[in-house]
């Protein structure tokens, strides 16, 4: 009876985890996420012969449920749990899907390391800054879910887990945050506590390889550096500096419409987005109106291994505002406005054990008239001017 138990907990366990995925998934086909083991069934026959005597099922009905005893709580038979996991791993949805069977994996990446400053003038006294010497820390704790949801639809999400904000350096004060609470498992000791940092939540429609669709908050398609941005991946320690510094914002919250196909020894692909931009709270509000544009084109030669070209861009408006009392109510106070134009260039080529990749990036900014921030200079406040970046 205990494999038995074990069966009917794991599927037990599979109906939560399909409920959490989406309403649409309410069918007893869609409940099994793994087939029964080949040890668990003694007999040819399937799954559904067991080492015990059972009530046999009904030809007609997948199980033929034994005789309720006498609880409130409804239960299930040994039938009940073989015929559904029986269903499960024989792929049959009612005709809805084929032999499709929905999913949900779990993966990531962790990393760790041990730093180090030297410098042999400091002016600036960085070692307050960095630290004196050499130190040890866990830089990103990456989890991955994604779900399969149909043949066409899945959905991924990504959470990194941080020690921060406990420990940062606030700029403004120059002290550093006391991120504690008082543990009330632990007698209420002060711990130290952390956050999370969603870099993409999304659910995607895919119904051909020309054209897929991407709802939600994703990872810009912004060259190589920032859509493979895991650990596992990059070659240096972590991605470079004009990467990292955004020159095209690294996600988005809105549309994304993508695909590839081959033409020879070619691989053609594009991105397309729309989103909120950049701003405030723009992973889910948009301040100005204003909607963000962007996309990536490229090509792939597969001879000598994969030659990868690909050029990127982007247009928008960032704004980052508060609220504040007016006349009859509140109003808009924004801190900061401006209009940003931005392009990318990347190439990278792999062959065997070698690869060799760069990226160059450049942006453009101009800020409104409302928008343009003071600075405070030398000489007395003033105010920040346009500006162009670019890195490689």
């Amino acid at each position: 009876m205990n494999r038995h138990a074990d069966r009917l907990k794991r599927t037990l366990v599979t109906w939560a985890l399909t409920l959490s995925l989406s309403p649409a998934l309410l069918r007893g086909t869609a409940m099994a996420q793994e087939p029964p083991a080949a040890e668990e069934s003694p007999s040819p026959a399937g799954p559904a012969d067991t080492a015990e005597p059972q009530a046999p099922a009904s030809p007609s009905s997948p199980a033929a449920p034994a005789a309720a005893p006498a609880e409130t709580e409804p239960t299930f038979s040994e039938a009940d749990v073989e015929a559904l996991m029986n269903e499960a791993a024989s792929g049959d949805k009612g005709g809805d899907e084929g032999g499709f069977t929905p999913d949900l994996r779990f993966y990531g990446f962790i990393d760790a390391s041990m730093t180090g400053v030297f410098l042999t003038t400091n002016d600036l006294d960085l070692d307050a800054f960095l630290g004196p010497g050499i130190s040890f820390r866990v830089g990103n704790i990456n989890l991955y879910a994604d779900a399969r949801l149909t043949e066409s639809l899945r959905s991924m999400l990504e959470v990194r887990f941080t020690y921060l904000p406990h420990g940062s350096l606030d700029l403004a004060t120059l002290t550093r945050v006391k991120f504690t609470s008082a543990d009330y498992t632990q007698t209420y000791r002060s711990v130290h506590t952390g956050s999370i940092i969603i870099e993409r939540a999304d659910l995607e429609y895919g119904p051909h390889s020309l054209f897929n669709v991407r709802a939600g908050h994703f990872i810009s398609p912004v060259g190589i550096w920032n859509a493979d941005h895991s650990t596992v991946v990059i070659v240096p320690i972590g991605i470079p500096y004009p990467v990292g510094e955004g020159l095209i914002p690294l996600n988005q919250t809105g549309l994304e419409v993508f695909g590839s196909t081959d033409v020879g020894n070619f691989t053609l692909g594009y991105d397309l987005t729309v989103s909120n931009g950049r701003g405030s709270a723009a992973e889910y509000l948009d301040l100005d109106k204003n909607k963000g544009f962007g996309g990536r084109l490229y090509a792939s030669f597969h001879r000598l291994g994969t030659w990868t070209l690909g050029v990127s861009g982007y247009k928008g408006r960032a704004t980052y505002a508060d609220v504040r009392p007016a006349e009859g109510g509140i109003e808009t106070a924004i801190n900061m406005q401006y209009d940003e134009v931005a392009g990318a260039a990347d190439f990278q080529w792999k062959w065997g054990g070698l690869l060799l990749q760069s990226e160059f990036l450049v942006s453009q900014v101009a800020f409104t008239e409302e928008g343009r921030p003071s600075s405070v200079i030398p000489t007395g406040a003033g105010l920040v001017p346009d500006f162009t970046r670019f890195g490689l």
